[in-house]
């Protein structure tokens, strides 16, 4: 339901006339923003027998975001960023064989778009619009028994959507952010074991932005 109401809000978005844009952000215009983002890191960890299995952790992050605005109401985007993600677990003490554990996730991600701007108010803009990414991530586990492993990298290629808002606070600064869903395709490889799978999963961010 979450995304249906997200799909049918970007489309209003994308519907309203060109007369509607944010007038600050005039053609031939950039905005730049630094993010703080959150997102799906897609993995794949040891199946026994040689062979990797595919799973998912949450992962939080930074981005940085471009605008270059070929007309009042839309912008065309490229962003980049890093995620993260850490799970310790200490085992009972007076538990026989317990083994503390931590495992770590590092990722990056690219994506190009484009965005649809609409003003609400003289502070408020709306912009909604897709979006192609490439994600890559990697998780290291260690045991207090076990050692340490690095799984192998995880590269995958996605398409998104999204709708976000920009407040103005200032005449060429604010805050922005968006949430969206993406919907891709996965894979990974290590000796001879391969997997390949079709994730999906939501995505948001908020931050500062500086037009000029």
């Amino acid at each position: 339901m979450r995304i249906g109401k997200v799909v049918l809000l970007g489309l209003a978005a994308l519907g309203l006339p060109a007369l509607a844009s944010a007038a600050s952000l005039d053609k031939g215009s950039s905005l730049f923003a630094v993010q703080l983002s959150r997102g799906v890191a897609d993995l794949t960890g040891g199946g026994g027998a040689g062979t990797l299995i595919a799973f998912s952790l949450p992962e939080v992050g930074i981005q940085g975001q471009y605008w270059y605005f070929m007309a009042p109401e839309y912008g065309a985007n490229i962003s980049a960023g890093i995620g993260y993600f850490k799970e310790s677990d200490t085992a009972d003490p007076s538990a026989l064989g317990g083994e503390d554990f931590k495992q770590t996730v590092s990722s990056w991600k690219v994506r190009i778009g484009g965005d649809r701007f609409a003003k609400v108010t003289d502070k408020l803009h709306i912009y909604a619009g897709p979006g192609l990414q490439l994600w890559g991530g990697k998780v290291k586990s260690e045991g207090s028994l076990s050692g340490s492993s690095e799984s192998p990298s995880t590269t995958r290629w996605a398409i998104d959507g999204r709708i976000g808002a920009h407040i103005l606070l200032g005449e060429n600064f604010g805050l922005i952010g968006s949430i969206g869903q993406y919907w891709g395709y996965a894979s990974a490889s290590e000796g001879g074991a391969k997997t390949k799978w079709l994730p999906s999963g939501s995505e948001g961010d908020m931050g500062f932005s500086f037009a000029f």
